[in-house]
């Protein structure tokens, strides 16, 4: 029997390995998609670990402006920003999302303002963060970007 990988010059032909283009164009696929579906979990999985730190830091000031009112409940002038970091146990005034809360006071009350703008989905975020803010001395209004918050006498 003859053998019949041989050319026309007589020569053996040595049947070449290897993976075909589509074959490789298909794994690059599967790779791709996978990485997508990892990729778009985690993208979602940070911003609701990032919205779950914004609303710990806002439920944070009702606590420092109740701290406010139990240690002066004739003024809260004496509550400003220092005073809201310190009763509030924040470390900063830089918010989880990248923003810088302030906070106004005056004789009767302080308004402190949170902005949201930087956060993913900030509107819907700022309306649920004004519903859980109830507190008797303090009350709290979403007007996009920024969350209100007022504390009172």
């Amino acid at each position: 029997m003859k053998n019949s990988n041989k050319n026309k010059n007589g020569n053996t032909l040595k049947k070449q390995g290897g993976y075909t283009l589509v074959e490789l164009s298909l794994v690059l696929i599967v790779i791709l998609l996978l990485g997508g579906g990892i990729f778009s979990s985690f993208t979602a999985l940070y911003n609701s670990a990032k919205d779950q730190q914004v609303e710990e830091e806002v439920l944070q000031f009702g606590v420092a402006l109740q701290r406010c009112v139990s240690r002066d409940s004739t003024s809260l002038a004496i509550c400003d920003e220092a005073k809201i970091q310190l009763y509030s146990g924040l470390t900063s005034t830089t918010t989880a999302c990248g923003d810088t809360w302030s906070a106004v006071t005056a004789r009767k009350d302080v308004t402190i303002t949170y902005p949201l703008s930087k956060c993913e989905d900030f509107d819907s975020l700022g309306d649920s963060l004004a519903i859980k803010m109830n507190l008797p001395n303090a009350s709290a209004s979403y007007v996009s970007p920024n969350l209100t918050i007022i504390g009172t006498l």
